[in-house]
């Protein structure tokens, strides 16, 4: 399994666990992307397997992406590097934060994307679910099937105007078409 933007590895873990669970007799490989270097420490003192690229890996059964999406400056480009390193009947675990407002966290003197993942961004905003529509739209049109989807609540990291915030994340797993 790969966790893209796996942070300090605790929900890496979890899935890990989850996957031993419901098949004990699997070698599971434990592979996660990280930008940041302590939490690079973290995830090796776990024992999880740091790579760089995700090209770097092929037929994953599971890779989850939570939450990165609106943060990383080339959305598309990672969802494609997603698909292509997913096995044939792998599963992807996606997460998104909506009203969509992209934020690039690091490598971009502006906060911009090179491209948003949600073509309207940022000159209109849409309905939740007309939202949910447009995201599913981008990810079928690079090769994604829609398995199944829910939304959920998600408490975010606040800033000096408050301690954190609640988020709503709409979560999908997709699979290739």
């Amino acid at each position: 399994m790969l966790d893209v933007g796996a942070g300090d590895g605790k929900i890496t873990l979890r899935l890990a666990q989850s996957l031993l669970q419901m098949s004990n007799n699997i070698m599971l490989n434990v592979f996660a992307t990280e930008t940041s270097y302590i939490m690079k420490d973290r995830l090796r003192e776990k024992d999880i397997q740091v790579i760089n690229d995700i090209r770097e890996l092929e037929n994953v059964h599971l890779i989850s992406c939570l939450n990165v999406l609106d943060r990383c400056i080339d959305p598309k480009s990672l969802l494609t590097d997603i698909y292509h390193a997913l096995h044939p009947n792998g599963r992807a675990l996606l997460a998104l934060v909506l009203p969509y407002q992209h934020f690039v966290e690091r490598n971009s003197s502006d906060h911009m994307p090179v491209d948003p993942l949600l073509p309207h961004w940022p000159n209109k905003s849409l309905p939740f679910n007309e939202e949910i529509n447009v995201f599913f739209e981008e990810l079928e049109m690079m090769g994604f099937k829609i398995e199944s989807f829910t939304k959920a609540g998600y408490l975010c990291e606040g800033d000096i105007r408050q301690s954190f915030y609640w988020l709503i994340d709409i979560l999908v797993i997709v699979s290739k078409a």
